[in-house]
């Protein structure tokens, strides 16, 4: 063979490689993508599952009717509203822990 074509033979070689291990990288790079978009998709679909839940929950009046009591101070004629304060023990109003001073 001539020394040309010896030349353009590899040339072509090299060039064929690079371009596999080009798309090689291009194909790892996709399935990373993908790996990604599945997990989204699967946190999604978790998601979507407990907003169904919550429609469905939320979509009977008389469960609406018990939420917004719970999150406000609705109440209906002829109810009363008790508020509990956290943190507040029945000991404590039953014997102070301290007297004013001065007197």
């Amino acid at each position: 063979m001539k020394p040309w074509k010896i030349i353009i033979l590899v040339l072509v070689v090299v060039l064929l490689s690079w371009g596999l291990v080009s798309l090689e990288g291009s194909k790892n790079d996709m399935e990373q993508q993908k790996n990604d978009l599945e997990q989204k998709l699967s946190g999604l679909e978790a998601e979507n599952t407990k907003l169904k839940s919550d429609i469905d929950y939320y979509g009977n009046p008389v469960n609406l009717l018990k939420e917004l009591k719970k999150q406000t101070t609705y109440r209906e004629e002829g109810e009363r509203v008790i508020i509990v304060v956290p943190g507040a023990s029945s000991s404590a109003s039953s014997s102070p822990t301290s007297t004013p001073k001065g007197n």
